[in-house]
């Protein structure tokens, strides 16, 4: 998804998709009916001239205002609305924005055939015939939700909007603000970005693993983020599979990446994403959110069939939620009551507001409009129904994912209800933009935590921002639970060496520490430091040494080197049954590299050789890699130097490297300089004449070098000089 700047929106609800009209392809009573339109009263008939004109017309925005201007009132509010989401709308929002706009109005009665026959007669059909929006392709059927009406999603022509004035906020305000909860319930964003992190380096650990068929991390690796993430605090509601939403989370944002036979994670793309300002990493991670394919708000991790069935009503599902939250978020000091929320935004569009129905839910909130059921009727009835399904699906969502997430908070009124909520600062910032300006963030970084002598750190992270918490997180491993504002970390060997392993220097390390704990670390933490990051530079040599990989019970004397990983001396013997793979001493060549960098495996390369090779190269197919100057700006910040580079290359590689390929790593390292520049060239056939030029006192100040036997490249500065010389001495120029 692509990564949105906090003042855009509403980004939020803006839906992906790109303009892309070829005309080429469009059929010639179509464009017959587009030209009518744009150029009349003589309007071309004949299709390749159709084309030529609306290509010229749609590259030039000021000669189609004229035009638009003519458009009926509701095509132009259809792309005041365009133009408010910068462009591309899904038709969830657009027929909600529509309803409240009173554009268009809900049916008396809805037929079993109904949504066809809107659809057919939306307020965008026009506008689609004349090239000014298409739709796209979310919504596959105009039949998959029975009666209920699909508008589909429209992306807008570019050139047609830059006339149009953007709409503002739609007129609708939910009557539902209710007294201030006690207590308060509020997540926090930086500690998201901590869970973030601390799942991704999980993964990053168990990299290369098997995904389920839904292209899923598999449970052996889920089993171990629930071991290393801190539980969430009980609810209501609670978050029923917290990997399951931090590893889906990660894949929206590009950082888990599956194929059928591995997943992999991009550790890199989480820190520079995970660096940037908060607001517009919380508008990326929430867009995120609504896109989630294989996770549902209260229910979890979902299987295949479920997500295929429910995935695109729950993304319309969401879209009205976001919307919904960004009428609530301009009222800075509300709370609203939830339930009155839920009813008032399923009245907008009654029976056609996304409905699904599922079990299973870990939290079930009892709403009175639900009881009982038996005396509600018509409207009320149908009420009912969608908050019995779909409603609590939206609770979930709203009291428990984006509390979580630290975009909203929660309370009750009473011990037993009615169950109050309204946007964080940071919620208004992301859910009520542009109206609710994002907060400027403070140009002066501001200490967070302490650190004690014992190496224990104190944080409180509570509107820390999110690149300034990130670095610690890298640096320490933490050792409290969620759902505090103050969190609690140990910096010991292993956690440093990782550190360093991912870019950090002992300097930065130190300056890092100075600039943001509250107190001076104690002399003994920086002397420790300083310790562990020498031993961490010095590498030590061990021959004669075995590897044991993933044993259980490890024989006495092995040292754990890793989590299932133990070195075996001489003198201890391998255990009985277990297979072993003797390492040469000196690696051997598996494979040849050419000078574009690509380096092509033999089909018997071992593992160890593959692994060393993959850190220094892009991954292109299972026998073949690329070098780049990417790819060595990759391994340079995992510690490994341009020499070490050139050194592993030449193990590895089967005869001596390309002298190109040698110069283009030394130079994406840092390395030297050459200079094309366009010379001035004179050519001296005659040996004799030559000769007397190189002799000549009046030729020397043009001479720069002479390139036997005939050519000279002499000062093009004083090339008109040089001209008279040669003229004067019968020479014609």
């Amino acid at each position: 998804m692509k990564t949105l700047s906090a003042s855009q929106l509403p980004a939020l609800l803006t839906h992906e998709a790109k303009w892309k009209l070829q005309l080429d392809l469009m059929r010639s009573n179509e464009l017959t009916t587009a030209a009518r339109f744009w150029f009349p009263p003589k309007p071309p008939t004949i299709k390749a001239e159709c084309q030529a004109a609306l290509t010229r017309l749609f590259a030039n925005p000021a000669e189609m205002a004229p035009r638009l201007a003519t458009l009926p009132a509701s095509e132009q509010k259809v792309l005041a609305v365009l133009k408010r989401y910068d462009g591309a709308v899904s038709g969830t929002i657009l027929r909600t924005e529509l309803l409240t706009r009173k554009v268009i109005t809900l049916p008396a009665t809805q037929s079993s055939y109904g949504g066809y026959q809107l659809i057919r007669d939306a307020p965008y059909s026009g506008l689609v015939n004349k090239y000014i929006v298409a739709t796209t392709n979310r919504h596959k059927s105009y039949y998959s939700s029975g009666s209920r009406v699909l508008y589909l999603d429209l992306v807008a022509n570019p050139a047609a909007l830059e006339s149009i004035t953007a709409a503002g906020p739609a007129p609708w305000q939910p009557d539902c603000s209710t007294l201030a909860p006690t207590p308060v319930t509020r997540g926090s964003f930086t500690e998201v970005v901590l869970n973030l992190w601390t799942v991704a380096q999980e993964l990053d650990r168990n990299n290369g693993w098997k995904p389920t068929l839904a292209g899923n991390v598999p449970k052996t690796i889920m089993n171990k983020l629930r071991k290393v993430l801190p539980a969430d605090p009980p609810g209501p509601p609670p978050i029923p599979d917290l990997p399951g939403l931090y590893c889906e989370l990660l894949k929206g944002l590009g950082v888990i990446t599956t194929t059928k036979a591995e997943g992999r994670v991009d550790l890199a793309r989480l820190q520079e994403m995970l660096g940037a300002e908060t607001e517009p990493l919380a508008f990326v991670l929430t867009g995120a959110w609504r896109f989630l394919e294989s996770w549902q708000d209260g229910i979890g991790t979902l299987n295949v069939h479920e997500a295929e069935v429910r995935s695109e009503t729950l993304n319309d599902t969401r879209d009205l939620l976001a919307w919904g939250l960004g009428t609530l978020a301009r009222d800075e000091d509300g709370w609203f009551d939830l339930e009155s929320f839920l009813t008032e935004l399923w009245d907008i569009q009654q029976n056609d507001t996304p409905h699904f129905y599922a079990d299973g839910y870990v939290w079930v909130p009892e709403f009175t409009r639900l009881q009982p059921k038996d005396k509600h009727t018509g409207v009320e009835r149908f009420r009912s129904i969608w908050l019995s399904a779909t409603g609590i699906c939206c609770a979930n969502a709203i009291l428990g994912t984006l509390v979580h997430l630290g975009l909203v908070e929660r309370g009750p009124i009473t011990d037993t209800g009615p169950l109050a909520f309204r946007p964080t600062p940071l919620g208004r910032a992301v859910f009520g933009a542009p109206e609710v300006l994002p907060v400027t963030p403070s140009t002066t970084e501001t200490p967070f935590f302490t650190i004690q002598p014992n190496f224990e750190v104190v944080a409180f992270i509570d509107d820390v921002p999110t690149h300034a918490v990130l670095p610690l997180a890298q640096l320490a491993r933490r050792t409290s639970g969620s759902g505090t504002q103050v969190q609690t970390f140990v910096i010991d060997r292993e956690s440093v060496y990782q550190a360093m392993e991912g870019g950090f220097s002992l300097d930065e390390i130190r300056e890092y520490l100075h600039s943001y704990a509250r107190n001076t670390p104690s002399p003994n933490v920086i002397r420790t430091l300083e310790e562990w990051g020498g031993k961490r530079d010095a590498l030590t040599l061990r021959r004669g040494v075995s590897l044991l990989v993933g044993a259980t019970s490890p024989p006495k004397g092995a040292r754990a080197v890793g989590e299932g990983f133990h070195l075996l001396n001489g003198s201890t013997s391998t255990p009985k049954g277990v297979p072993s793979v003797t390492y040469p001493d000196s690696a051997r060549p598996c494979g040849e590299a050419d000078e574009y960098g690509v380096l092509r495996l033999d089909s018997d390369a071992d593992i160890v050789a593959v692994a060393r090779l993959r850190q220094l190269a892009d991954t292109v197919g299972d026998k073949e890699l690329h070098v780049t100057e990417a790819s060595l700006a990759s391994a340079k910040r995992l510690g490994i130097s341009a020499e070490q580079l050139l050194i592993r290359l030449r193990h590895h590689h089967r005869g001596p490297l390309p002298a190109l390929l040698e110069v283009a790593i030394q130079n994406w390292s840092g390395g030297g300089q050459v200079e094309l520049a366009t010379q001035l060239m004179l050519r001296v056939p005659d040996a004799i004449v030559a000769s007397a030029l190189l002799q000549s006192e009046r030729f020397k100040p043009f001479l720069i070098r002479h390139i036997p036997p005939e050519w000279f490249v002499v000062d093009s500065k004083r090339s008109k000089e040089l001209e008279k010389l040669l003229t004067g001495i019968g020479y014609n120029c």
